[in-house]
């Protein structure tokens, strides 16, 4: 991988619950790494969902190695929101490539 393609400033959150004033659940995203990365887009496609038209894009995300990243993880970059569908480290642990949907469900 040539280092120099990764020219994105990307931030790994993760979903975390905490408690309102009066008690009650609160859902936040907790920043787990800032790093960077390269996005490309893969495809796109528009479908209808709830009587509405909705557009997705597939992503691909190519980043180094961050030890436990998990698809239940969200990755920002600027003011975009990716869901992880996938995630494929390479053989030797050094690189991960995260395939990613925007434009379904932005957490």
């Amino acid at each position: 991988m040539d280092i120099g393609k990764l020219k994105h400033r990307i931030t790994i959150q993760k979903q975390v619950e905490g408690s309102g004033p009066t008690g009650q659940p609160i859902l936040s995203w907790e920043t787990v790494a800032i790093t960077w990365a390269q996005v490309q887009g893969i495809s796109g496609r528009e479908f209808f969902a709830s009587s509405t038209e909705q557009a997705g894009t597939t992503w691909k995300i190519i980043m180094r190695y961050i030890p436990g990243l998990k698809s239940s993880y969200r990755v920002l970059l600027d003011d975009q929101i990716f869901n992880i569908n996938g995630i494929l480290p390479n053989n030797d642990k050094t690189m991960i490539t995260v395939m990613a949907e925007t434009g379904v469900n932005n957490g």
